[in-house]
């Protein structure tokens, strides 16, 4: 090649080490932005996925719950799993800290001259579902006169005698999200409670 074509000919020069290390540095600080965005959208989505859940797995626990006898420890937690989609462990899918475990189940009564149902009184409870018939059919406004089944999700970790929400808890340490979940409260009346025909007394 002559000395004239060699002049148009661009000669190039390889990186030094310095511009090796400003790539890695800016690599790094795009890669950490980007990731932490994927990561608080999966986040985000899992946070929104057990808001929508929970009140799903009141309304089949309180459905349950008005069928099954309050007395049949077993079956109300067998309830509770099946509601929480979950019969094996009793784990929320996808949904820890959440167990069968956070699921509450009470029974309400309508007192007298009131609009709203209340809790039954500690003791007050019948002795089992044949119990409560009777006394409803006497008194529908007695406080032992189960009206209502409750289910909400409490905070098993917080005082029993109140329903403290359970906090959310990340997937991901590094992507905080203060949240509590809700209690997804739900009411329905109550139907058997485990009564059959042809009870007639506690067993």
């Amino acid at each position: 090649m002559s000395a004239t074509n060699m002049r148009g000919v661009k000669s190039r020069r390889l990186p030094g080490p310095n511009e090796n290390g400003a790539s890695a540095v800016e690599f790094a600080v795009v890669a950490f932005w980007f990731f932490l965005i994927v990561f608080g959208i999966i986040e985000f989505a899992r946070a929104m996925y057990m808001f929508n859940t929970l009140p799903e797995v009141t309304r089949r626990v309180a459905r349950a719950a008005a069928n099954i006898s309050f007395t049949d420890g077993d079956a109300l937690d067998l309830a509770r799993k099946r509601g929480i989609f979950n019969e094996t462990t009793g784990a929320m899918p996808a949904g820890s800290p959440v167990t069968y475990k956070n699921i509450r189940i009470e029974y309400l009564y309508l007192p007298p001259k009131a609009s709203e149902l209340a809790p039954i009184p500690p003791g007050a409870m019948p002795h089992c579902p044949t119990q409560n018939r009777t006394i409803c059919m006497n008194d529908p406004n007695s406080a032992s006169c189960i009206r209502a089944v409750q289910v909400s999700v409490c905070d098993t970790a917080a005082d029993g005698s109140a329903c403290t929400a359970v906090p959310y808890k990340s997937m991901f340490s590094f992507v905080p999200l203060s949240l509590s979940l809700p209690k997804a409260l739900t009411i329905v009346s109550a139907e058997t409670l485990g009564y059959r025909a042809g009870d007639n007394t506690c067993t």
